[in-house]
Order: C-alpha cells, then structure tokens, then sequence
C-alpha cells in the first residue's frame, strides 16, 4: 500500500511508503519503539514494543482496513502526572502522526484531545514537557462502531534525568523460595539484563524513572523511589509418587503488581484442590494426580478468571512442570443514571444503567 505515513514513537521520525507498500526508517533511538501507520480513509494502526539494537535491522509489517464512511471519530481524555502521582500542568499531549492533534494539560494536569480518525483502529498518544522526558502511551484501541468513542487514559511524564532503584527478585516457581538468577528488565532507554550475584537480591541504581516493562507488565519507577520486580525463574520439580507440579502468578491486570491471598483451584475429575498465592502472588501445586485439569483464580474485589486447561502426566527422570499466570477482571460496578431517552424530549427522562469500567 502505498502513501502509507509511517511515525516512529521515540524519535518521531516518519517515512512514508513506496509503490510497493515499502518503507526505510534510520537514525532510530537505540532501546525500543513502537510504528504507527497512518493514511487517509484508512484505519490507523500501530506495532507492539520493537527492539532497536546496533547494527541489528528490524523488520515491521502493518495490515491497514478502509475505513467506512459512516464511522466517526471521538476524544481521547486522562491527566498526565510525574512519577510521584502530582499533575504536570502544561505538558503537549497529541495522536502520533497528526499534527494537528495536539493539546495542552491544565493546571489539574488533564487533557481532552480530539482524535480525528474513524472507529476501529489503534493509535498512540505522546506527551512532552520542557523539563522532563518525552514519553509515549502503550498503543490503545478504539472502539470500532457508528458513535463518537471515548478513551480515558492517564499518562505518566517523568523529570528529566530522574532516577531511581530497581530491586529484583527472582523465585522458583515450585518451592516459591528465592533462587539466584539474572535479571531483565525494559525502560523507553532500552533492554537492561543484570547478572546474578551472590546474594538472593538484585539491586539496580541509577534507573532512568518511568516507565518499567518487567515480567508482570509495565510499572512505574518513581524519582529517587523504589520498584520491586518479582518474577519466577526456572522450576525445579522434587521426587514424588507422580513427579510433576504446576504454578505461576496471579497478577493485577492493571497495576501489574502480584495478587496476595487469592484462591487458585486446581480440578481433576473428582478431586478439587485449592491453593492460596503467597506475598509474591505465586501459587504451586506438586505431585496431584495425572490427567485433565481445569484451574481457575479469584480474589477479593476481582472476577473469577477462565479457566486454565493443561493435561498432567508423570515424569520420574526429570519432572513435568505446568506454569500459567492469571490476569483476572476487577470486578465492575454500576450506577443509576437520569437522562432522557434517545431521540426524546428533554422532558421525558428515564433510568438507564451504567456500567463502570476501568480506564485503559
């Protein structure tokens, strides 16, 4: 397809596609970046996280759908805040390849920007400030339909040249104990794997604050603060009648922090066996019996997760090792709303029910 823009996130460097559909982007900032694809009449789109490393060329691909002409555009809206949860009032906050949609935050640090592109298609939004470091959301989605959409999403602007501390710590998913092990972890300045020490904890200084893309998901490093990343390493499954075990995480969705004291219930057949995540979110099961099992997670204030299905069997010699995380729903809440009905007179008002959902 060609005529296609083409914006990368970081460095806001664009190329625009060939006859072919073809494009060459150079000079990219090392670390990662996302793509986003712009082209009139068409819905926008954007790629995941790309590694950008020296001497190393990377490859993208889009896939871009026409856009109806019944489809409509819609707002964006959130607060842009720094590291330490305050409001940066007056930070830019605009669509990654459009220029003409940018915006300025108030003194309560929020934004309401028109993003004039139809339903259905994914886009990025990137917010600076003289003071502090550029910084960009992860892609988002709007809703495909024939209405105005609405997106709120809270954005994150740290000083410039603020850092903080990273503390890792690795466990063996199985006895759930601390394990020597390396540690890798991702901010906007690129890929950081740190080798294991001596001792059971990793502690990384001098961490550019923002942004931190770890095994959970991505969380903030705040300025002089502390993060504590927990994931599970390598299993190692002990001797048993039946030598198998399962484990994983569970994980709040949208903090990206683990879940302690929820219920992880492991059924097979007739027998029904349920654990509790510890401190670290992390739950196991060792030595249960082999065939189909269905698992499932909830906690307090969450919604009971789908299940997981896995097929159990024994290994004497080495072990089998089942892992999963779970990422439940929290749960939604409701209200009571008076508005007139749809093509009514103002008159004429009626109950309609609301349902509350997280923001993305």
């Amino acid at each position: 397809m060609p005529g296609v823009l083409v914006t990368d996130v970081t460095s806001l460097r664009t190329a625009v596609t060939d006859a072919s559909g073809s494009f060459t982007l150079t000079g990219l900032s090392l670390g990662f970046t996302r793509l986003v694809f712009t082209k009139s009449g068409y819905r926008s789109t954007a790629t995941g996280d790309l590694d950008v490393n020296p001497g190393q060329p990377r490859e993208a691909q889009a896939f871009m759908t026409a856009a109806s002409p019944t489809e409509v555009s819609g707002k964006a809206e959130g607060v842009v805040s720094d590291t330490a949860g305050n409001p940066v009032s007056g930070a830019t906050v605009s669509v990654v390849g459009v220029d003409a949609s940018t915006v300025s935050t108030g003194s309560d640090g929020a934004y309401s920007l028109d993003v004039p592109f139809p339903s259905g298609f994914w886009y990025v939004l990137h917010e600076q400030k003289a003071g502090h470091a550029r910084a960009f959301s992860r892609a988002l989605a709007a809703s495909a339909g024939y209405r105005p959409y609405q997106i709120a999403h809270d954005l994150v602007l740290p000083a410039a040249g603020a850092t903080g501390t990273i503390e890792g710590r690795v466990f063996e998913p199985v006895s759930r104990s601390l394990k020597r092990s390396d540690l890798w972890f991702r901010t906007p300045a690129g890929i950081h794997r740190v080798a294991a020490s001596d001792s059971l904890g990793l502690t990384v200084p001098n961490v550019p604050a923002g942004p931190v893309w770890d095994c959970l998901g991505v969380r903030i490093l705040p300025a002089n603060g502390t993060l504590t990343i927990r994931c599970t390493g390598e299993p190692v499954v002990p001797p048993g009648t039946r030598r198998l075990a399962a484990g994983g995480m569970v994980v709040n969705r949208y903090t990206a922090e683990p879940v302690a004291g929820a219920t992880v219930t492991f059924v097979n057949g007739a027998t029904t066996v349920p654990v509790t995540t510890d401190t670290n979110g992390i739950f196991s099961y060792v030595s249960g019996p082999v065939g189909d099992y269905s698992v499932t997670a909830t906690a307090t204030g969450f919604i009971t997760s789908d299940p997981w299905a896995f097929n159990a069997t024994d290994n004497q010699e080495n072990g089998n090792y089942y892992g999963a995380a779970f990422w439940p729903e929290m749960e939604q809440g409701s209200a009571a709303i008076t508005a007139p009905t749809e093509g009514a007179l103002l008159t004429s008002l009626t109950q309609i029910s609301l349902t509350l959902r997280s923001r993305q």
